[in-house]
């Protein structure tokens, strides 16, 4: 267990940093996106990016090719999720000493910044509610990384998992009635589905890989993730080359939550991570490492036609 647990939390901290590094291949010292969400009318893309030397929170006019910045601050700034009703930007900022995350919005016309969480410890991972009475986030307040609800007052904050591993990266369903996360308790980094009271909660992809993100489909019935082999299939090589091989195989894949069935749909050498289903359902954003520094691309649902987007 105890192997496992520093595994899982050497995992997270490249999670919190906004995609996985893969060593040489992908050099983060360059300008970067990461985490890009789409809008629910599908005309804006969410991100964070390091341009400026720091992690800032941006987002881009899918329609008109227009990046705008949203935060300026000496924190670092990640993970932004705009609101249903488009009005504002979740997002988790940490602290320069960097003991201390909390959760904010902002609103996208006048600016204003609201702290949404004030416990201590780290308070990151947000994503809204459909319908924007509750947002699900993780938090370290208790001790371990656990995933909470609160209603979007900030009030009757839950807590919906109890475990000695790591759970983060909740996503609400579309309709409100359940949560996909990542856990590690099955002994590696798994999609996970509950009920949104925490209950019924049952591992979703039990194989040998390690999941590192998802998105919902629009109707509910798919979820896109990205996936990293387990060091476990570099059987032949000692732990550091396997750690590197694993970080190195990130690939998307559809989960088909019917039939259980799972198919990928990029097949490159470099990372492919972070995706976010379109609301029309007919793309998907993502990270790529194909130009040795990751940036956003867009591409069909079945892998084709990915496209580079233009945020210079």
């Amino acid at each position: 267990m105890v192997s496992v647990k520093i595994n899982q939390i050497f995992f997270v901290i490249l999670l919190v940093n906004g995609c996985l590094t893969s060593g040489q291949e992908c050099d983060l010292a360059q300008k970067s996106y990461f985490s890009p969400r789409w809008s629910k009318d599908g005309k804006w893309i969410a991100f964070h990016s390091n341009v400026t030397g720091n992690r800032e929170i941006y987002r881009f006019d899918y329609v008109q090719s227009k990046v705008e910045r949203l935060t300026t601050t000496a924190h670092q700034e990640r993970v932004p999720v705009i609101s249903p009703d488009g009005k504002s930007v979740l997002f988790f900022r940490t602290e320069k000493d960097k003991k201390y995350s909390a959760l904010f919005t902002i609103n996208l016309d006048n600016r204003e910044e609201v702290p949404l969480t004030n416990l201590q410890g780290k308070n990151l991972d947000p994503d809204w509610s459909p319908d924007m009475d509750r947002l699900t986030y993780v938090s370290t307040s208790d001790g371990n990384w656990e995933i909470y609800v609160m209603d979007q007052n900030c009030a009757n904050n839950t807590r919906l998992t109890y475990n000695d591993v790591l759970d983060y990266s909740p996503h609400w369903s579309p309709n409100e009635e359940q949560i996909a996360f990542i856990s590690g308790e099955s002994g590696q980094e798994d999609i996970w589905l509950m009920n949104s009271d925490g209950t019924e909660k049952r591992n979703l992809t039990p194989d040998n890989r390690e999941e590192i993100s998802l998105s919902w489909s629009p109707d509910g019935n798919q979820i896109v993730f990205s996936s990293r082999k387990s060091k476990t299939e570099f059987s032949n090589t000692d732990e550091k080359e396997r750690s590197k091989k694993s970080n190195n195989s990130s690939e998307i894949f559809i989960l088909d939550l019917k039939s259980g069935q799972t198919n990928q749909i990029t097949s490159n050498t470099h990372l492919d991570v972070y995706p976010s289903w379109s609301p029309d359902g007919s793309k998907i954003v993502f990270c790529s490492c194909k130009n040795g520094h990751l940036e956003l691309y867009t591409m069909k649902v079945d892998g084709s036609s990915q496209t580079k987007l233009n945020l210079n």
